[in-house]
């Protein structure tokens, strides 16, 4: 019937289906029904089948036979069940849900074929999804599930994803092993949040889409969900235990990379835990994140190169579709990432100034030869001071031990103190530059000072630096001042105690030289060695740890002043020298002698331009000549003394004649020396003898005005002339006046005309003229002791000797004069210290009057004519002119003819003749101090007058001429010779010793008075007639 045929049961999939109380008529058991999807037409027969739905034969969807449940009459019902009697499957029913036909087939019939079954006995709804249903999700996101499509789902329906339904293959990594949350939305949609909203990071691929309905059992076991309603999509990675390897400090590039509906934009993290924001690598660029894959998301890289520590990472994957800007994003472990490289954050330790090496360097793929640079920061550049650049030596042991300058020599490391990187970089890559060394292992602590540094000490002061700078300095600690911390270069630098090695206090951070440095100006290095090594020799201290600027003035420098002009000196050198500096001219810097002579005590006076030019003036030196020393004190200091002008700049070159020199010359000889000492002395120069140099006139005497000629013999000769610059000398005047001169000295070419005293301002020395300092006239009369001098006189001896030459000749001209001492030399008399010495004459030395020179012979020898090495023994070494003899009285020598008995006048020619002289006539033989004879009218007139008993002396007649006096003898009545004996009015001439003087011989001639002759007369007569100086006629 019609209401039959509208019958309706329902039936879940994923539970065995019966139904009960199937109506109709003559149903009997043995029946059968089969479910069928549109129709119960045997047209249909091929699109009917349901698959999936359990039978006992081969035939999806054929019941087992029918139960008769009940029936009245013809009226009847049926009870079915399907896959309970025996099953060619399953006993579950795992169709897709729907509408199906009920088809019916009698019993009696073979309800084998689905066309046996072709009576529609109404409508099976089964329960359950839609089956072939596609749905995706993305590895690593939250995946949730919406229109899914079926009959009669219901809230509470699970899904559970399975690589096939009804096993416990389940799919690795998804949550809940693929278990879905109840559905929602009347069945329709489904997650996997599993109270938190957890992510799947399952393999990318395809699943099953298994299913269970809300009132069967669905726990979490693969057996309870056997519907296979469809596909379920999971976009990511495949397999997920790829494996890839990176090297610390390279770009890290992951190539090949397979997976399920990659693409390009695709991301991979590399971190220590799949989407743990906390589990992120250091030293990963952007936190470990790569950059948008490429080649259909194969291709992964990462912007920056990788230094992160050696070792076994995940590679975590996010889909382009998602927001990969945070780790957690990352939830998708798609495999490991082996990171060749060591550990980091070790730490190691080493000492500026030693070598440097170090082990246990623990890694992941370590290797014999990799290398370590040290760097202020990886693979930005080179540290000063290791060797090789600071790339270590190629790694031992596995990688593990590192060491620096083994294959150099054994170098020391010289860099500064602080901590630096320790940058690695493999042995399987190039590892020449520093930008090859991107890994930071770790930090190297470096004991040694810090370099750059820059001090500052004074010459001329102690040196104290402080604040020295450096990381663990301790006592002890040394550094030394040289030109360059460089072995090859390193030496002790000259100034400073102890070598210039200084041993640090207060933590290595003060070091000092308690004494004075003399050390030339400039920047040093300060040279570093740690306490405990050697520190001894030049060698030890390699470590540059910066620059000791010494204030002060280079030393060694030349320069040249010139004595009598103004000393300055220009480029005068040193290391940031002030005009406030000072310079003290030295023999020895530090000591008390200073250059003597020169202006302001020999302190410079005035510096200019940063204290590079220097002068002594305004006043000018006269300075000996010499070498001396230019001793610096800074302005800093006090430069009082000479104890603060210890530095020795250099020399200064004072060019002139030596001091205290001594030469000697006499009046009336040339004057020339060829010993003339000084320094840098040259021909031209000139000399002018002087009282005091540099004012006055040139010394009477001297040629020239005193200036001598220009010197010749490098200097060294000199001698006075006509000034010419030839050795054309010409003799002192013998009036010279014996003395010590000044030697003053003239530099001339060009800086000094040399031709008045003022230019002769130095004075070398003296020039010692020997003899009488000035002329001594002595008047005397003749006849009388006569004392010649005293002089005072310079280079007096006790053998010294005068001569009395004529007036009319120059001492040396002519030889003594026979009327003065016989014409002997006479000795001199001297006093104790032979300043003053004196001559003298007898009486009978001095009988005859007249002008004579008196000419010094100061003990010289001739040399040129002399016969004999005696000195004073010829005329022509009676060379000053002492002074004037003046003998009042005759001159002597003259013949006075006279006759016996006739008046007899006798005119005596004499020197300073008075009118109150005297004479008297002695007997020839008989010394002048006797009585004047008889016979002599004009001696007898006394007696004549009866004034006397005793014969008197004779006046002259009166007369102005003093050059020669006349005296009347009257008629001497005996013959013979007498003696004109002469006394000097300035005597009294009553003492009979004062007619000294002889002004020659009275000769008369005449017979003897006193004979008696006999003859006889008128006989022949001859007598022999006796008298004196009787003549034939």
């Amino acid at each position: 019937t019609g209401e039959e045929r509208l019958q309706s049961f329902i039936c879940m999939t994923n539970e065995p289906c019966a139904i009960s109380q199937l109506q109709g008529r003559y149903l009997a058991n043995g029946d059968r029904v089969m479910i069928k999807k549109e129709s119960c037409r045997p047209d249909w027969v091929f699109n009917t089948t349901v698959s999936a739905w359990p039978s006992e034969t081969f035939i999806w969807g054929i019941s087992d036979t029918a139960k008769m449940s009940f029936q009245v009459d013809d009226a009847s019902t049926q009870d079915y069940a399907w896959a309970v009697d025996g099953t060619t499957s399953y006993r579950e029913v795992r169709a897709e849900g729907s509408f199906y036909r009920i088809c019916w087939c009698a019993n009696g019939f073979s309800c084998e074929e689905a066309t046996d079954f072709v009576v529609d006995a109404g409508t099976m709804q089964l329960i359950g999804p839609h089956f072939d249903q596609h749905k995706t999700c993305i590895s690593g996101a939250i995946c949730q599930v919406s229109d899914i499509t079926g009959v009669g789902l219901n809230d509470g329906d699970r899904t559970m994803l399975l690589r096939y339904c009804d096993t416990d293959l389940y799919v690795a990594r998804f949550p809940n092993l693929g278990l879905s949350d109840p559905a929602t939305d009347d069945g329709t949609t489904i997650t996997w949040f599993e109270d938190g909203q957890v992510p799947l990071t399952s393999p990318g691929g395809y699943y099953k889409l298994c299913w269970c309905g809300a009132t069967q059992t669905c726990t979490r076991n693969g057996r309870n969900f056997r519907v296979d309603y469809g596909v379920f999509y999971v976009l990511g990675p495949v397999p997920l235990n790829q494996r890839r390897t990176c090297i610390s400090g390279e770009f890290c590039n992951v190539t090949e990379f397979t997976g399920f509906g990659l693409n390009d934009g695709d991301q991979l993290v590399i971190t220590g835990a799949c989407g743990d924001p906390l589990a992120s690598i250091d030293r990963y660029p952007s936190g470990g994140i790569s950059e948008n894959s490429t080649l259909s998301g194969t291709n992964f890289f990462w912007s920056d190169y990788v230094t992160a520590a050696g070792g076994t990472y995940f590679m975590c994957w996010c889909a382009s579709a998602l927001p990969c800007n945070r780790a957690d994003m990352f939830n998708v472990e798609a495999g490991l990432m082996t990171s060749i490289g060591p550990y980091l954050g070790i730490e190691r330790d080493c000492t500026s100034g030693l070598e440097c090496g170090f082990d246990a360097v623990q890694g992941l793929g370590l290797a014999d030869g990799d290398r370590i640079m040290i760097q202020n920061q990886c693979g930005s550049g080179s540290v000063f001071g290791w060797p090789d650049s600071g790339i270590s030596d190629p790694a031992i042991f596995q990688g593990s031990e590192f060491s620096w300058g083994v294959t150099s020599g054994g170098l020391h490391v010289t860099s500064a103190g602080g901590e630096y990187s320790m940058c690695w970089c493999s042995v399987l890559v190039e590892c020449s530059e520093p930008h090859h060394f991107r890994t930071e292992v770790g930090i190297l602590r470096m004991t040694g000072p810090a370099t750059g540094q820059k001090k500052t000490c004074t010459s001329g002061q102690p040196c104290v630096i402080m604040q020295f700078g450096g990381y663990e300095l301790v006592d002890g600690d040394r550094i030394m001042i040289s030109d360059s911390c460089l072995p090859q270069l390193s030496a002790f630098l000259f100034g400073f105690l102890n070598n210039g090695i200084m041993i640090g206090s207060n933590d290595g951070t003060v070091f000092s030289h308690t004494t004075r440095i003399t050390a030339s100006g400039g920047i040093y290095s300060m040279c570093w060695c740690p306490f405990g090594a050697p520190c001894q020799s030049p060698d030890n201290f390699q470590v540059d740890s910066g620059n000791l600027t010494v204030v002060g003035p280079y030393l060694d420098q030349q320069k040249t002043c010139v004595a009598s002009q103004v000393c300055e000196i220009s480029e005068y050198k040193g290391q940031s020298l002030s005009d406030s500096d000072r310079l003290l001219i030295l023999d020895t810097c530090g000591t008390p002698f200073k250059l003597q002579r020169m202006p302001n005590d020999a302190m410079s006076t005035q510096s200019d331009s940063f204290g590079s030019v220097v002068s002594w003036g305004p006043l000018r030196s006269s300075s000996a000549g010499g070498i001396y020393r230019m001793c610096w004190c800074a302005a800093t200091y006090p430069c009082s003394t000479y104890a603060d002008f210890i530095v020795d700049s250099g020399t200064l070159h004072v060019l002139g004649p030596q001091h205290f020199q001594t030469q000697e010359c006499l009046p009336g000889l040339q004057c020339m020396f060829e010993n003339f000492r000084g320094y840098g002395l040259q021909d031209g120069q000139r000399l002018m003898a002087l009282a005091d140099c540099g004012f006055g006139q040139g010394m009477h005497g001297f040629p020239n005005s005193g200036i001598s000629n220009g010197a010749t013999k490098d200097g060294m000769r000199y001698g006075w002339g006509d000034g010419s610059l030839e050795r054309n000398f010409l003799s002192l005047l013998t009036d010279t006046p014996g003395g010590v001169y000044k030697l003053c000295w003239c530099p001339n070419h060009g800086l000094s005309p040399c031709d008045r005293a003022s230019e002769f301002s130095v004075d070398a020395g003296s020039l010692i003229v020997k003899g009488p300092n000035a002329q001594v006239s002595t008047l005397c009369a003749a006849g009388q002791p006569c004392t010649l001098g005293p002089w005072e006189g310079t280079g007096f001896s006790l053998l010294d000797k005068v001569a009395a030459v004529r007036d009319a000749y120059e001492c040396m001209e002519a030889d003594a004069d026979p009327l003065v001492a016989y014409g002997q030399y006479k000795d001199v008399a001297c006093n104790v210290e032979l300043l003053v010495c004196q001559a003298s004459i007898s009486g009978v030395e001095s009988q005859h009057g007249g002008r004579f020179k008196i000419c010094y012979c100061v003990s010289y020898i001739d040399l040129d004519s002399a016969l004999d090495d005696i000195p004073c023994t010829e005329k022509s070494e009676f060379t000053a002119w002492a002074g004037m003899l003046e003998i009042r009285g005759p001159l002597g020598a003259q013949d006075f003819p006279c006759f016996v008995g006739i008046d007899c006048t006798i005119s005596i020619e004499g020197f300073l003749l008075d009118g109150q002289d005297k004479i008297k006539l002695v007997k020839y033989t008989d010394p002048c101090n006797t009585q004047p004879v008889a016979g002599v009218p004009a001696q007898e007139m006394l007696i004549a007058e009866g004034l006397s008993a005793q014969t008197n002396t004779i006046s002259p007649h009166p007369d102005s001429n003093n050059n020669s006096k006349t005296f009347s003898l009257g008629g001497i009545t005996i013959s013979g010779d007498y003696k004109v004996c002469y006394c000097s009015s300035v005597l009294s001439c009553v003492n009979p010793y004062d007619y000294g003087g002889v002004a020659g011989i009275v000769q008369v001639s005449g017979a003897n008075s006193d004979m008696v002759y006999v003859c006889r007369r008128g006989s022949a007569c001859t007598i022999l007639l006796e008298g004196w100086r009787l003549g034939p006629k």
